[in-house]
């Protein structure tokens, strides 16, 4: 008996044009030839002269600037500077009209020691609501500041708050506090939330305490 052999049909293709597959090197050329025919323009071009000139420092951009007058006599000016930030922290500063800057007088030390049990260098504090904190009123006296010629000057905290911090380079370079008016900051403070728009009204925007 004779076994018929089976022919294998062929499956025919359902491209007429078949596409060759890139190997990994063609691709990577591509790719490559791709990026270099992208120019990326500089971010120095998305900005103008104008605005880099215009543009504020730090501490314009994100504090509002006040002043306290109410410690000053007439005979030595005593006003300082408070500094609010956006989140209504307070830096506290010299005003460039204290009569040690006026008197162009350079300091010999800072007295933190305020009375025989305050120091406001041992301001112990712990929690997010930082308690331990010493408490401050407007007439609270952070400091005195004692010169070369022996004058001294009484540097009153101005709002109602919690102290938070000295600053420690005044600690160690007390004529920073003169030298830089921006940077030379004496205390940071946290408001009395409750007291924060009595605070702010005590003060006089920069308008009224230059006129």
């Amino acid at each position: 008996m004779e076994v018929e052999k089976e022919e294998s049909e062929e499956i025919p293709s359902t491209s007429s044009n078949p596409v060759e597959d890139p190997g990994p090197s063609q691709a990577r050329v591509e790719t490559e030839s791709d990026d270099e025919d992208i120019e990326i323009p500089s971010i120095l071009d998305s900005i103008t002269q104008q605005q880099i000139d215009e543009f504020r420092p730090f501490h314009e951009r994100y504090f509002e600037k006040k002043y306290c007058t109410r410690f000053t006599t007439d005979t030595v000016n005593l006003d300082t500077c408070v500094r609010i930030h956006t989140n209504k922290i307070s830096l506290i500063y010299l005003s460039e009209k204290h009569s040690v800057i006026q008197n162009q007088q350079r300091l010999q030390s800072i007295d933190f020691q305020v009375s025989k049990k305050v120091n406001r260098l041992k301001n112990a504090m712990f929690g997010k609501g930082k308690r331990g904190a010493q408490l401050l009123q407007p007439d609270s006296i952070l400091c005195h500041l004692e010169t070369v010629d022996g004058a001294r000057y009484p540097v009153h905290a101005c709002v109602y708050g919690k102290l938070l911090e000295i600053n420690s380079r005044v600690i160690k370079e007390p004529n920073f506090l003169l030298d830089d008016l921006n940077e030379g900051f004496l205390a940071i403070i946290l408001p009395d939330l409750r007291r924060h728009e009595e605070n702010v009204k005590s003060l006089k925007s920069v308008e009224e305490y230059n006129t």
